[in-house]
């Protein structure tokens, strides 16, 4: 994927974010803060036993904490609490590796993130929804 894709791809992303809302009925919430730039995430869940069957957040940030929090969309709905933790420690680990370095099959559906490998502003923005949720499965 070139540097423009991903960026168009990114901001279709960032755009979706805009329009985003919390699910009043979710009972498994986090909120993380960037402190660097300001950027403020909060993630709210739903699950049926161990599965999750509802994510929604809430963005006030920058464009890629918005994209990131809405591709967690394509990815979490239907795992378990321990797999959606487990590829949170995924993608942190994935996006710390230089820019080239093979990317973990079991993130296939956020590949658009790893053109940001190798620059921890951008991970900072990357990770912040990753976190919170996380924190809400915790």
């Amino acid at each position: 994927m070139s540097d423009t894709e991903t960026r168009e791809l990114l901001m279709m992303y960032a755009e979706i974010s805009r329009s985003a809302a919390l699910d009043p009925s979710a009972i498994h919430r986090a909120t993380a803060k960037n402190d660097s730039c300001g950027d403020q995430v909060e993630v709210a869940l739903r699950l049926d036993g161990e599965h999750i069957v509802g994510y929604s957040y809430s963005v006030s940030g920058c464009a890629l904490s918005g994209a990131s929090a809405a591709l967690i969309d394509e990815m979490i709905p239907g795992l378990t609490r321990e797999a959606v933790i487990d590829r949170v420690a995924l993608l942190e680990a994935a996006l710390q590796e230089p820019r080239g370095a093979p990317w973990p099959e079991l993130l296939n559906p956020v590949v658009v993130l790893e053109p940001l490998r190798g620059n921890p502003y951008r991970r900072r923005c990357v990770m912040l929804a990753w976190r919170a949720v996380a924190r809400a499965l915790g």
